[in-house]
């Protein structure tokens, strides 16, 4: 998945995935691996074992992951909101 910054991968992986559940349990498992790791061990982990090479400008890995998972959030509660209004 490509994307110029974390809101777009945020974005694009909701717009493939569109379960709120999903959604929800991914920006989980998002925060428990940037709460798990440290900053040092994250650029590792992302490099090598999830194949996402990309370095964010001016914040550090931890506050990069927490913008995607807070996007996650974003786009599932814009979900829940929108099938629960039908």
């Amino acid at each position: 998945m490509e994307a110029d910054d974390g809101e777009g991968i945020a974005d694009s992986y909701a717009a493939d995935h569109a379960s709120v559940e999903l959604l929800r349990r991914f920006a989980q498992e998002i925060d428990e691996l940037r709460h798990a790791r440290p900053e040092v061990d994250l650029a590792q982990f992302l490099g090598y074992a999830v194949g996402a090479y990309y370095e964010p400008s001016s914040l550090t890995y931890k506050q990069w992951l927490g913008q995607i998972a807070e996007r996650l959030r974003q786009r599932a509660n814009a979900a829940d909101t929108g099938s629960s209004s039908r």
